[in-house]
């Protein structure tokens, strides 16, 4: 009977440590919370510098193709402007069956559409386009201080503005018969052809 009873004694052993081992949601909790007190989260001050560092290369390389391609869209905005201007003062010549006139002023970078500076258009609509909206930078030359479209859309006065900034320009023609156009640079490209 001895070892029967060593046998329901031993059992007996074995239910009680199983009642009292540790439950497993206890025993994670305990484990990741002794985990996190030792594991450490966030960037060194080296891996923040060097992430710095790289981005501030990105920006300085393309900080200057920024530049260009603002300045590239600011004359190619202004010349579609001022090229929908001239075709808007030709029409206008010839619907209205009266002489139109456009001054350029180089100083300013302005130029009035419509001029009526004498008082003598009663029908004239003044409009001052500021080619400064586009960029404060933009430069306008002329080679005649205006240009003027007769009731038949000719033009008098005709030529060549010039739109720059910086070494990246535009120009616009305007020719015998009233039609303005963009002009192809020079084979150089520093110069209009007729400026």
């Amino acid at each position: 009977m001895q070892i029967t009873d060593n046998k329901v004694m031993e059992s007996n052993i074995f239910r009680v440590s199983l009642n009292q081992r540790i439950s497993p949601s206890l025993s994670e909790k305990v484990c990741c919370q002794q985990a996190s007190v030792s594991v450490q989260a966030g960037f060194t001050v080296i891996e923040m510098m060097f992430v710095m560092v790289v981005v501030g290369v990105f920006i300085a390389i393309a900080e200057p193709a920024f530049s260009e391609w603002r300045d590239r869209s600011a004359i190619n905005t202004a010349t579609m402007s001022m090229l929908a201007k001239y075709k808007q003062a030709r029409a206008l010549a010839v619907a209205e069956s009266r002489d139109v006139k456009l001054v350029f002023d180089t100083t300013n970078s302005t130029v009035v559409i419509d001029d009526n500076s004498g008082n003598t258009c009663s029908a004239c609509k003044h409009q001052v386009i500021d080619l400064k909206q586009f960029s404060p930078d933009i430069v306008l030359k002329s080679n005649e201080a205006s240009t003027s479209f007769g009731n038949d859309g000719v033009a008098t006065n005709f030529g060549t503005i010039k739109l720059s900034i910086g070494s990246y320009f535009k120009c616009i023609v305007v020719n015998r018969i009233g039609r303005a156009y963009v002009q192809q640079t020079s084979t150089a490209g520093t110069v209009c052809l007729s400026l």
